[in-house]
Formats: structure tokens, sequence, C-alpha cells
């Protein structure tokens, strides 16, 4: 009977016969599964009635349960799709998906360290032994010290990864390690370098290489590990071997090797299993005794070799210490190549499944089966690692990837090989669709699991209306809750039409009742429908100014709507409009063809003349019409002629009138004097303005409501605020109205400027005559935009990159200057230039120009790029050039280094923390030759720019002779947001890159539109003569600082060379005094602090050394790139309020600050030097000061606050200024020491807490949180902050009872992840990471708070938050705020621990009501808001030792070494 159901089964059976052992499991089965009833078969049932659903049946009360709730939805995600031509499947938008780390147990390698976190004696550092030196004191009566050698880590460490082509899969394994290494804390410092391909050492991926040598130290306290797979063509080359060798015949050094053991022999470093003793810790590798398992030892140099495990590091670290014989495995390297690497190519894929089952341990077989349902990339695997296998060391990663299964795609996509998959799937134990479901549901938890992670990768959400694309090939291998998905937000309505909301026929308007009388303008419409007006032209002497406040592009929405529906209820003969701005008029669009506009000013400079200019035409208006009204009333005119309203709109104005202090008192007087003649002001910026009147309406835009609402506000009886939605007109619209209004007359009279005749009011007859020109068309594009005799180095390139600047490129067809809003760096919107090359190429270089004269190489550079010709033809000489090449695809190694460059800037950028503070990039790559299919990776590079560019700073300029009709095309033109057609194009060409088949194109113009708008045609810019481009590419070149920020080596050096050029001749006190100034310098560089102030105090009589050390100082300054010429301005008393030291340093005598006549302090001159430093370090100040400090310090302290350094002139020595009787003031720390443990501390009893020393005294400093409620940590990184933390959380935990307090930790960072793990419940109450799990405690800490308010009493609360990032949205404390108090009442303490914020940024309201509280405050910094806001004075010198602290309360400064905790 069995072996007859043996034989029956192994009939049916692909798989054969089953053995003995299958066949007893099946029969085990089948006697415990219950068989079914036999039942007859039912009939076919007849088709029944439809009937109503069954109601839910009854819940244990009688009631009806309520449905269950429906399953959320969830989306798929995909891999992003590899480049083909794969059938589209869907629309996707693009995520960050958090990935599982490589390092699995992080924390049990900093543990198997542990034997090497050992002290030695310091060869160079000695200490005061005060016990010793008391007895000598006694003994000899000599005041002798005794000095003993400091105690140090034993050893150094550096941790050299190997950038050979096959370790691209290792770089997060890297960034891991070196993490992990450096908070093991175990070494003396832990260095990063990476072994090149040529056997060489650098110290950034791509920065010169240098010999391995450089690494050694001559200590011989120094251990090297090497990460590498030992795979790459170097090592079978015996390129590598040599580096290896000699840093293992310098000190410990071992092979981190990510493989699993059993794949070591495949690879150019072979080991060899023993036991292995160092008779000497911390000895070079040749004094390494190895003794084998079996046979003799191999010859040379041995070097260990780990798995990248605890164990593994942990008999290293014993076998380092001397701890005795400890198993190894050993390689020793070949002097010569070690042979060809082994090839899997010609084996059949079924071998190579059978031998990878046979020879793979368990977990990589389960993980490449886990693979072969999902999607092969490496992100993707290492979350499979995780959520399904529960995490697993590299090696095991390792096995699946050199299977010879999987071929690479790219870095991070693999792909199987052709029936490789389909094996592995045949090993399953269940059914396929069961293993894939299991997977996928492991991988959604994972990494919903790890949200807020840290390392992510790309890929793409399934959405309905994403702006990407999925296509077939891209399975999915996540299901993620997408809640926008399940209820789509209602679309927002439209913003009203302007014509719509009027609701009078356009022929009515502008008909024959065009000159009615002045009433109030439409701008929107209201919640109810209701038309919302603002009274731009209401009579009356008082102020009937407005102003609009918000964001450029609302606020420019909303004037244009304002000023055109003006235009329309109004004809220029009862209104007229001038315009003035520094924008190159991008805020009146579509305005100034008005028939109104009696004058614009339209400037690119901020510091253009004609600001002056335009109030001194407005004044002489005012008087004009002021004298025709004087002369009726005295005539008794009963029909006097009357001038229209004058609207003077001026863009931008707080800038302006901060920049420009000159232009406020004109411009009030004439807001004062001039309504009374019919002249108002509509005053717009982006922050309020201070005035010195109350304007009668005022919009804000974004209003309450958010999106595109806005706010208006009336003074008034019935002032209250009215939200609104503004109306609009499209230009395409708005333009053909312009014209009719200029076809019908009348036009307002031109406003005369000084020496220029006024101009009649046109007859209707004349109305057709086009407006004057505003800007002549014989202008350059250097001209047009400011750059003329150097004033865009004196204007625009000292602007901030926040301050738009738009580039002007040539003129539209009525004269006026054509800004390109487009092309402003903050917009960074990619664009897109067509036609033939002279075309092309002649507008390209226009731009280039016209950028270049908006910006310096410290905001913006250039790379230039051709596939054939260069894009402009021939390259600018132009500082801001970073790269520039053509005939790319003729010099394949060319075309190489430009990807190389261009993925190597992009990745720098990615990386970057704040990518806005680099340079941004114009990219301007001319792919006229068609994108070349043999080389997708050009094209996907540059696709790459257009799509995250804005993010990263990047503006791609395409630019070709034609557009075809391709999918590369087709990928990158929804990424263009702006095209211009250089000449006339085919009609399709046409439609496509401007949206339109039929344009006119008179001789020389082209056409720009900007996506969602209509064409614009232009006239380009004629170039400068190439002499005016040499010259202002001199000039720019003397005016620039480096493109790329100077190294501080490079900075030193350059201090040590400027030092070397003074000349010997200088008087010997001005030298002293400088060389005191570049020892401060240089002192500022190490401890990299840049944005501390160099303003400098000099004391004592005025004398010419003053001015030769400042003029020195200057010059120094101007070359480390601080400062962009250094020349010394020594202002009069008169002309201080005016004087420009942009770039430069200002010399002031502080008798200048002084009236001559009464002796007292000028208000106006303090405030404007107060200015001039609160600008940073443009320009540096020099105050010079004989007896006027006292005054100074009295009557304006907030300005010698900036001077945070004062010399004794006569000395030349620095002193620090704030350190007049305190006890932190430039004080050398006396004998505190480098490291303390809290160990050492005595003993306190209660509640107050020991958190380190003193200075001097070496008294314990002690935190009361019983008297003092909170407390601010703050400084730079890695200054033994986050240690504080974790000492007062242990000392929290033991002085007060568990039952009585609880501790919640927030930790956004992850920083203290580890440290939380090991706390117990009664010690840490809750730990948040994650934003739903800090909401969760700030939710609890508000319960507790509550409770014990109702109750009177209950638990103290200790919310300690650590990596707090001040103002972004995230931040949960800002809330907490009303509930910060003094006493004890609510029972809450804040521990707040933050890096220092930059004095530049806007005020931390968290650290100032700290500040308000009395709380004390433990600063690592001392050049952040926090050290200002507390007073805590800034010593001179660099950054102190990790754990240098001052402790700052109630106005007192104790000088201290903050405690580690054991």
């Amino acid at each position: 009977m069995i072996d007859r159901l043996r034989e029956v089964l192994g009939a049916v059976s692909p798989h054969g016969a089953p053995d003995a052992r299958e066949l007893s499991e099946l029969l085990w089965l089948a006697a415990h599964i219950a068989p079914a009833g036999d039942e007859p078969a039912a009939p076919a049932p007849e088709p029944a009635p439809p009937v109503a659903a069954a109601p839910p049946p009854p819940g244990p009360d009688g009631l009806a349960e309520p449905p269950g709730p429906a399953p959320e939805p969830r989306a798929a995600l995909h891999h992003r799709p590899a480049t083909g031509t794969a059938p589209p499947a869907g629309a996707a938008a693009e995520v960050l998906v958090p990935t599982a780390p490589m390092l699995s147990d992080p924390l049990g390698v900093q543990r198997a360290l542990r034997p090497v976190k050992r002290r030695v004696p310091s060869r160079h550092r000695r200490e005061l032994d005060e016990d010793a030196t008391a007895e000598r004191i006694a003994d000899t009566r000599l005041w002798t010290p005794v000095l003993v050698p400091e105690s140090e880590r034993w050893l150094a460490l550096t941790l050299v990864v190997d950038t050979g082509p096959t370790m691209r899969l290792w770089r997060p394994l890297a960034r891991e390690l070196a993490e992990t290494l450096l908070r093991q804390g175990a070494f003396q410092n832990v260095g990063v370098a990476y072994l090149t391909p040529t056997g060489r050492v650098s110290s950034a991926p791509g920065s010169p290489p240098r010999a391995p040598g450089t690494l050694q130290d001559a200590s011989g306290r120094h251990a090297v590990l090497l990460l590498s797979d030992c795979s790459g063509p170097h090592w079978w080359n015996g390129r590598a071997a040599p580096a290896v060798r000699r840093w293992a015949q310098a000190g410990p050094t071992a092979i981190l090797q990510p493989l699993a053991e059993s794949l070591w022999r495949r690879t150019a470093a072979p080991t060899t299993p023993g036991v292995a003793v160092l008779p000497r810790p911390g000895g070079p590798n040749t004094g390494l005794r190895f003794t084998p398992h079996d046979g003799a030892p191999p010859p040379g140099v041995p070097v260990p070799v780990l798995e990248v495990a605890p164990r593994w590091f942990g008999a290293w670290a014993r076998l380092v210490s001397g701890a005795g014989p400890q198993p190894a495995a050993i390689a020793a390297l070949p002097s010569g190549p070690s042979g060809p690497a082994p090839s899997d190519r010609d084996v059949p894929v079924a071998e190579r499944v059978r031998r990878f089952l046979r020879t793979a341990s368990s977990d990589a077989a389960e993980l490449a089966a886990h693979v072969a349902v999902s999607v092969p990339s490496l992100p993707v695997m290492r979350l499979i690692q995780h959520g399904v296998l529960g995490g697993s060391d590299p090696g095991r990663l390792a096995e699946v990837l050199l299977s010879g299964l999987l071929r690479p795609l790219d870095d991070v996509r693999y792909e199987f090989v052709p029936g490789a998959r389909e094996a592995l799937l045949d090993t399953l134990p269940r059914p396929e669709a069961q293993h894939t479901r299991r997977v996928l549901e492991a991988v959604s938890a994972e990494i919903e699991r790890r949200a807020g992670a840290a390392e992510t990768f790309r890929a793409l959400l399934a959405t309905a209306d994403g702006p990407l694309t999925l296509t077939a090939d891209t399975p999915h291998f996540a299901l993620l809750t997408a809640p926008a998905t399940s209820a789509p937000p209602a679309p927002v309505p439209p913003a009203p039409n302007l014509l719509d909301v009027l609701g009078t026929p356009l022929d009515d308007l502008i008909g024959d009742g065009w000159d009615r009388p002045g009433h109030p303008t439409a701008v929107g419409v209201d919640g109810t429908g209701e038309t919302v007006r603002v009274d731009l032209l209401r009579d009356g002497r008082d102020m009937p100014h407005g102003t609009i406040v918000g964001r450029r592009a609302e606020r420019d929405r909303v004037l244009r709507t304002l000023l055109f529906s003006l235009a329309l209820g109004h004809s220029p003969a009862t209104a007229a409009l001038a315009f003035a701005d520094f924008s190159g008029g991008a805020s009146f669009v579509g305005l100034g063809s008005l028939p109104h506009v009696v004058t614009a000013v339209h400037s690119m400079s901020i510091d253009s003349p004609l600001f002056p200019r335009l109030l001194t035409a407005l004044e002489a208006e005012r008087a004009r019409r002021e004298t025709l009204r004087s002369r009726a009333q005295s005539t008794r005119d009963r029909s006097p002629a009357t001038s229209p309203a004058l609207v003077v709109v001026i863009d931008n104005v707080a800038p302006l009138l901060g920049a420009r202090p000159e232009l406020q008192e004109p411009l009030f007087r004439l807001c004062e004097e001039g309504p009374a003649q019919g002249i108002r002001f509509v005053l717009c910026s982006p922050d309020e303005t201070d005035l010195p009147f109350l304007p009668r309406w005022r919009i804000t835009v974004p209003g309450p409501d958010g999106g595109d609402s806005a706010s208006l506000t009336t003074t008034g009886a019935d002032a209250a605020p009215v939200t609104f939605r503004p109306a609009h007109i499209a230009l395409t619209e708005s333009d053909p109205i312009v014209a009719r209004m200029r076809e019908r007359g009348p036009r307002a009279p031109r406003l005369p400027w000084p020496d220029e005749p006024a101009e009649p009011a046109a007859p209707s007859s004349d109305a057709g005559r086009p407006p004057p020109r505003r800007s002549s068309t014989a202008d350059d594009v250097l001209a047009l935009n400011g750059a003329g005799l150097e004033a865009a180095f004196t204007n625009a390139w000292r602007l901030p990159v926040s301050i738009p600047r738009l580039p002007n490129i040539g003129h539209d067809p009525d004269g006026n200057g054509f800004a390109a809003p487009f092309l402003d760096l903050a917009s960074g919107e990619s664009g897109l230039v067509v036609g033939d090359n002279l075309a092309r190429q002649h507008i390209l270089r226009v731009i280039a120009l016209a950028l270049a004269a908006k910006h310096p190489p410290s905001q913006m550079t250039f790379a230039f790029a051709g596939l054939g010709g260069h894009p402009l033809g021939e390259t600018f000489s132009l500082p801001h050039v970073l790269y520039s090449d053509e005939e790319l695809l003729g010099r394949p190694h060319k075309l190489q280094e430009f990807i190389d460059f261009l993925s190597a800037e992009l990745a720098t950028r990615r990386g970057h923390a704040s990518p806005e503070d680099l340079p941004h990039l114009v990219l301007m790559a001319d792919v006229s030759l068609t994108f070349p299919s043999s080389r997708g990776e050009v094209g996907e590079t540059l696709l790459q720019a257009a799509q995250r560019g804005k993010a990263l700073g990047v503006k791609l300029i395409l630019a070709s002779s034609t557009v075809e009709n391709t999918t590369i095309w087709s990928r990158f033109l929804p990424f263009l947001d702006w095209r211009i057609a250089a000449n006339r194009l085919p009609p399709a060409e046409l439609r496509t890159v401007l949206g339109q088949a039929s344009l006119s194109f008179p001789d020389g113009d082209a056409y720009s539109v900007v996506t969602g708008d209509a064409p614009r045609r232009f006239t380009p810019a004629r170039l400068p003569s190439e002499r005016g481009i040499a010259a202002f590419a001199e000039q720019a070149t003397d005016r620039t600082r480096p493109a790329i920020p100077l190294s501080a080596e490079a900075k030193i050096q350059r201090i040590h060379e400027f030092l070397d050029r003074v000349p010997e001749s200088t008087d010997r006190t001005t030298i002293e005094a400088f060389r005191e100034l570049a020892r401060l310098e240089i002192g500022t560089i190490e401890a990299a602090e840049p944005d501390a102030p160099r303003h400098v105090m000099f004391e004592g009589r005025h004398c010419p050394e003053m001015r030769d050390a400042a003029r020195l100082y200057g010059q120094m300054l101007a070359e480390t790139g601080l400062l962009e010429h250094g020349h010394v301005t020594e202002p009069s008393r008169t002309a201080f309020i005016g004087e420009d030291a942009g770039g430069g340093v200002l010399f002031v005598r502080g008798e200048d600050l002084f009236s001559p006549a009464t002796g007292e302090l000028m208000g106006a001159a303090a405030e404007a030097l107060t200015e001039a430093v609160r600008r940073g370090t443009d320009p540096v100040v020099v105050l010079c000061v004989e007896d006027q400090r006292t005054a100074l310090l009295r009557e304006a302290p907030e300005l010698i606050g900036h001077f945070e350094r004062s010399m004794d002139f006569s000395s030349a020595r620095f002193r620090d200024r704030a350190g007049d009787g305190d006890e932190t003031a430039g004080a050398p720390a006396s004998g505190l020491p480098d490291v303390l443990h809290a160990s050492e501390l005595p003993e306190i009893p209660g509640r107050r807490i020991p958190i380190g020393i003193a200075d001097r005294t070496h008294e314990p400093v002690l935190l009361d949180l019983e008297a003092d409620r909170h407390l601010l940590i703050s400084g730079p990184p890695d200054t033994g902050r986050a240690a504080l933390v974790r000492l007062l959380i242990g000392e929290i935990a033991t002085r007060h009872p568990a039952p009585e307090r609880v501790v919640y930790l927030l930790d956004p960072n992850g920083r203290l992840s580890e440290f939380a793990a090991g706390l117990e419940q009664d010690v840490l109450g809750r730990y948040g990471r994650t934003p739903a799990e800090i909401a969760e405690i700030m939710g609890a800490v508000r319960g507790d708070i509550a409770l014990r308010r109702r109750l009177g009493q209950g638990i103290d609360v200790y919310l300690v938050m650590t990596g707090r990032v001040p103002l972004v949205a995230t931040d949960p404390l800002p809330g907490l705020l009303p509930s910060l108090e003094k006493t004890g009442y609510n029972g809450l303490h804040l521990i707040l621990n933050q890096q220092e914020s930059p004095l530049h940024a806007p005020p931390d309201p968290v650290a100032q009501r700290l500040h308000e509280l009395g709380a004390p405050a433990v600063l690592t910094g001392s050049s952040g808001q926090e050290a200002r806001l507390w007073g805590v004075p800034r010593p001179g010198g660099g950054r102190g030792p990790r754990g240098r602290a001052t402790f700052s309360r109630r106005g007192r400064h104790r000088l201290m070494q903050l405690a580690e905790p054991d």
C-alpha cells in the first residue's frame, strides 16, 4: 500500500517520488485535517429578487453593532524606472523613503572596542601636580611647580574607505561605521581617509591624492582600519597592497571586510584562520605572532581581516591591547599582482543557483528568495533584511549580491540574470503569491517603522495626479497608507476675474463715461460675494496713503489688480500713475504701457541716483500744483484747470529706505504735504514699514485664510478687517485692453524731471502716439543691468542673494527694458533657448553677462557645456566660470569628465545641510547635436539637474537648434518652466516651444514665454565690445571673492604669507598691533567661527599708526576672502551717515560721534554706526576712542556691545572688553582638566546636582532645579552638551524618586537613542524621536500640567529636549511658552539642549523666554545669540577642550569644566 502511494505521488509530482521523511509528514498531515462532509450537490439556485441588505446583528446590549471601519486606502511604492520605452502604467510623485541601516548592531561594535579605551601619559602636555608642588615648597622653600604628564587617550584611529568600483554599494556602511567610531570615544581622534584606485589616499573623494605614508603618526600610537572588499582592480593588479603593508609596518592595522567569511577566498586578500598574539600593546603588525590552525604561516606582513560584526571587533581590540592570544583570520598581502579576478560568467545559471544554495549561509539563501519576489535594489534588500530576517550583518547581503545571480544596473539597482529568479522561486516552501504578500507586508511595515530616519532613497508613490509617469517595468515593493488619496481636498476655485467683479461691459468702462469722477476701486470679493473696494482717490488733507504688505508674488498680483482696476475706472484725466522700484519693473508687468503712467523708475540698483531725482521731480510737481491752486484762489477763477490725482507706487520701500536713509525725509515730507495737491502714495514691502503716519488703508497678503486670500484694513470708526479674494486679469486679456485705452486717449502728460520743461497734456488726436522710450535701445547688456563704471560691484553685488535682482536682457516693443523674472536666482526655474546658432548664442551671451552683472561669484557660478559647439560660441573669462568645454561628443573622456563634474556638484549640494548657502550654479548646456543614445547618462544627469535644481540651487538652461519629438525631450519639457525662441521656427516647433504656431518675428526680435502666460516679444540687448567685456571681466576678477570658499588651512596660510610681505620699514607699533590682529584672526579661523565679529576698538590717543594697522587688517581680511577689497574709508563728522565702506574697513574716530558744540553724543551718527556693525563683516569697523568709551558705554551700550575685542594701542595687546570685573573674561583656564569624570566630583547630598568644577577654585558647580526651574544648554557641536544631558537625566533619577517625577526626552535627531534604550522606565518615562512620538509626549506633558493645576499638587515633569532646531514648523516648544513659569505651580522643568544660533538668525522666542525667567545657561560656545542674550563675554583664542563651558546665572559667569558621565 505504501509503495503504491509513493508511486502515484511520484507520477503526479514534478519533483519525483517523496522520500520516507516527506511521506511520513504527508500522512501525518492528512490524519490531522478534518474531512469535509459528503453532501449531495445542490441544484442551481433560481435567481432571487433583490432584497434590502440585512441590518447588522444586535450587540450584547440589544443595539445594532456599528459597521467596522473601512480599511484605509494604501498607495503603492515603486522604484524609479530605468531609461527605456516601457508603456506608461499610471501617475506618481517622487518621495523620500527611509531605508534600513547596514550596520545592524552599532552599540555592540562600540562595546566591543572597550579594551582599547585606555589612557596613557601624554608625551607633550604637562599639568600641575598640586600635592607634589606643595611638598616641594614645604621641603625646599622654593616655589617651583611640579609638572607631570597629562593623561590622554591611548590610540588615534583612521578609518580608510576603499573607493574602488566594487565598493559603491558599501558607501552607506562606511558612513555608519565612521559615525559609530566617532561616538564611541575610545580614541584620541577618529579621521576618515579614502584609498584611491592608484593606491594613494585622499582626504575626500575626488580631492588630490597623496602618499599613504601621510597617515602615519610619529608617536606610534595610531591604528588604521581599512574598509574594503579587496575585490577591485587595484587589489588584483597589486596597487593597493603596498599602502596596507606600509600602515601595518607602522602601527596596528586591520581590514574590515564587508563580505561574508565564506567569500574571502574569492578576493585578492584570502585569509588563513588561526591564533594571533601581539607582544607589545599597540605595536605594528610586523610584531604579530600568528599560529595557523593548519599548516605554516603565510609569508609577508600579517594583516587581520575582520567581519563587520561586534565579535570580530572585540577580538581585534583585545589583540591590540595585548590581552593574550586571540582568534584571528590573517591575510598576507603579496608584493606583486594577485592574478586575474575570478569570474562566473561562463557558469550556467542553474549551476550558479545550486552552488549558491550549497555554499551560502541560511540567512543569505532566505534573503535571496525574498528578493526574488520583490524589487532587487539595494535599499529594498536592506529593508527586507531587517523587516523579514530581523537584521543581519552586511556579509549576508554581500553573499546575495556576489552570488552571480544579480547584475548591477547602477549604484543601487540590480536585475536577476535570466533564469535566476525562476530558479530561486522554485525553492520557496509556500506558493509564490503567499510569499510575495508576506514580503510586501514586512517591507511596508519596516518603512512605516523607520519613518523619519536620516538615510533615505528616492522612490515613486502612485497617485492619481502626480507629475511623473510610472512604467510597466516598475513593480511595487511596498504599500503605504496614503491619507491624501482617501479624501481629496475640494478644488480651490479660481480667482475671480476682474471684469466680472466690476460687472460693467468694457465698452462702458472705457467709453464715453471714462472721465467719471474719482470713486473707490474694486479689488476683489469677500466670502459673501460682495465686492471689496479701496478708496485710492479720496479727497482730503489727511493721509490718504496705503500699504501692501506680503511676499513678492502675492503682493505683485494684488498690486497689478488694484492699479488695472483703477485705470479701468478712471481715465488719465482723473488719475495718473508713477512707478518706482529697483527690480527692473518686475512688479509692474503689463502696466507700463497704460496711458495713465507719467513716469517710471525701474532701476536694477538700490543705489541708483534716479530715486532722489524722482523725489525732486515729485516735489516740483507738488509745488507746481500748489502754485496753480493759489493762483486760481487769488484770481477767483470759477473753473480752474485741474490736475489728475497722482498715485505714486513704490515697491520694496522698506529695503529701499533701509539702504538709502537719505530718502526718508523728502519722501515723508511729500507724504505729509502732497495730499492737499492730489498726490498719494502706495507703499509696497515684504514687511511692515516704519512710517511716521498712519496709512488710511492696508492690504496684507496672504490673509488669515491663507492661500490666495488677502486682508484689507482701513482706519476710521468702522475699521473692521475684511478678508477677501483678490481679483485677477491675465496678460492675454489686459494687453488688448491697454491697446484700446491708448487708442482712445487722452494720455497723461509726462512728469517733468529736474532741468526738463513740463510737457503739456496731449490732445486726443495724438492719443495713438507711442509713449517716450524709458531706456535707450543703444544701451548694451552691461549698461542695461547697471554695470557701467563699476556700478555693479558697488550696487547689485553688495546685495544679499535674497533680494531679487531681475536681469534685463533687452527691450520690449515700447522701448522699455525687458526684465526677465524667470532668470532671478531665487526662482530656480530651468529653461530652454531654441534657434539657429548665431541668434541662440547671442541670447545666451546676453543672459550670462546680465547675470554676472547682478551677482558676484560668491552667489552664482557658471558651467558651460557643449555636446557640439560652445553654448556661447566662445567662453567669457569671468571669475564666475567653474567649468567650460565644448565638442564633448567627439571626446568621450571629456564627456565623462563633464558627467562626473555635474554628478559631484549635485551630490555635494544634496549632502549639504543648507544648499541655499552655496553659490547658485547656472548650467548652460548646448545639445544641438541631440542626446546620444549610446550615452544615456548624459541626458539622465542633465535631467536630474532639471528635476532637482530648484531645491539644490542649480538653474539649467538648455540650448538647441531644434526640439525633437523623442522620449528624452518629452521628459525634459515639463521641467523647463520658461522658453525663448531666438528667431523664427517651423510652426510645429514654435507650438512646442511657445505654445503658438504662428507669431511674427521682426528682424532681430525674439519671444519668451513662462508656463501659464502668453508669449512676449522683445529685442535682445546689444553685446558690449570685446574690449568692454574684457574690462568688465578684469574688474570682476579684481573685485571678486573666491567662488569656492577657502579652507581654514588655506586662509591661515594666506595670513602667514601676508605677514611675510609686510615691509620691514613699517612702523614698529603698527607691526606689533597688526600681528596681534593676525593672531586673533587665526584663532577665530581655527575655532571654525565664520560669523564671529571682526570689529575692533583701538583705545588711546589717535595716531597715524592706528590707521596703518587698520589698513593692514583690511588687506589681510581681503586676502582670506572675508572682505571684497579691504580698502579703508575714514568718514568726516558731517558726511558720516551717508558714507559707504562696503567690502572694506570703516575707520571711525570716536570724537566724530559727539557734537563739537555741546559735547553730546549725536544720535544719528551712533545709529548709523550701530547699523553698520550689525551687518556683520560688511564693512569691518575699527573704532578709535580715547576718553569717549565711558560715554559710549553709558549712552550707546548696544553699539559698544558689537566690539567684543578692544586693544590698548600703547601696548598693542588685545583684551576682552567684557572681561572687566568678570572671572571668565579673557582669562585662560587656570588648571582646569581637559577631561573630568563624574566620579571625580564630590558627593553632594540633596537635590542639587554637581555638573562640573569651576575655574581657579575647582569647587563643584551645582545646578539646583528646585530654585531654577529651567536650564538652557547651548554651543557648537561635539563640545560635551549631549554628555551633560545624559548626566542630568541620571542625576535627576537618583535624587528625585520616581513616583514624584517623570522625565520625558525629545530627541528629533536620534543622537541619544542608544542611551535611552539602555534606561529603565522608572528613570526615563518616555522617549520621542519621530514627529508622532514627540506630539504624543507633548500631549502627555500638557495633561500632567493641567492635572497639577487642577489638583494643586502632583508630579514634577522634567521635559528634556536635545537637537532642537528653532523657528521651524515642527518645533514643539513654542506652544509650551505660556506654561513656562518661575514658580513650581505647574511642576514643569524644561532642560533645553540646542546648537547655538547664529547672530544673524531671527531671535529664538524660547531662548528669550528662558532668559526672561532668569533661567541659568551652560554655554560651550560664545559666538551665538544665546551667549549675547545671557551677556557672556567672548574670550580670545580658539575653542577650548571638549566640556569647557561658561555657567551663566543671574548675571554672573563662571568658567568651568563639564563632567562626563561614567
